[in-house]
């Protein structure tokens, strides 16, 4: 819809131009505006110009990637809209601090991507990815915490990170972003949570990754629960992949942010590239 309104404003300011070029004196004006159709072509195509010119370079609406150069460490982060699991290299994805993997929208919502994660790729062995997660978290500090019968009981710390692999090749960085309430299963995160998970996520994909792309998703706006809105979530996000960038050993020359396509709609994604030039 907001497409719509722009596109008519664009055709307005089109009349304008046009309705001022004709406006100039018969001597000097072009002859062509005499005639009515060629008029409303001209008012279409300037505006249409107008609203893609605008869309790409100056509002944004039309852009669907940012490029962040990080130019320092030679990393550039990309912001995109899309489906995280098209992805290649590593996939970074939030979990519980349990590292549960029973979808059964009581321990893990079937809707979220840890969910979908869990489905799509170990729906038919579960038990194989739960042998990965066990030894990838050998040595990692946990708590112990009596849940019921089906559910695992060692609580790992915010941050704590593992790397897990498909049959087919495709490669995880599962990071534990959000508490667990024992007894009835839900989850709650903190926005400074989603600070020290991607510490985490990036401290596993810097020794795992071998250099390829490592994508995250906008982590906390889901079943995490973070108390912010979606763009508080993305500039912190944001903010962390950078300063990691900058301040640790480079994990790969391109991570991605993956946006869900409802996702911070209004995003200007031209101001994005201009504000973080680095």
């Amino acid at each position: 819809m907001k497409n719509v309104l722009r596109i008519i404003l664009a055709l307005f300011y089109g009349l304008t131009v046009v309705q001022s070029i004709a406006s100039i004196p018969m001597e000097c004006k072009l002859e062509p505006l005499h005639d009515p159709w060629c008029y409303i072509v001209c008012v279409f195509v300037v505006g249409v110009g107008i609203f893609i010119v605008n869309g790409f370079l100056i509002e944004g609406y039309l852009k669907r990637r940012a490029r962040i150069r990080v130019g320092a460490v030679g990393v550039e982060v990309n912001v995109s809209y899309g489906d995280i699991f098209n992805e290649n290299g590593v996939v970074v994805i939030g979990v519980n601090d349990f590292f549960d993997t029973l979808v059964d929208d009581c321990h893990i919502s079937e809707k979220s991507l840890h969910g979908m994660m869990v489905k799509k790729y170990w729906g038919a062995n579960v038990g194989a990815l739960d042998m990965q997660i066990e030894d990838g978290l050998t040595g990692k500090k946990y708590e112990t915490t009596v849940r019921d019968g089906m559910a695992k009981e060692k609580r790992y710390p915010i941050g704590t990170a593992v790397f897990v692999k498909t049959d087919g090749g495709k490669r995880f960085v599962l990071v534990a972003i959000s508490r667990t309430n024992a007894e009835t299963h839900r989850t709650q995160s903190e926005l400074k949570d989603l600070n020290v998970a991607v510490s985490g996520a990036l401290d596993v994909a810097r020794e795992r990754a071998n250099g390829d792309t490592v994508s995250f998703p906008l982590m906390g706006s889901g079943n995490a629960r973070i108390k912010s809105p979606e763009q508080a979530l993305f500039n912190v996000l944001l903010a962390s992949i950078v300063t990691e960038c900058l301040e640790h050993e480079k994990v790969s020359t391109q991570v991605n942010i993956v946006l869900y396509k409802k996702s911070l709609k209004n995003m200007n994604l031209v101001s994005l590239e201009r504000e973080w030039r680095i």
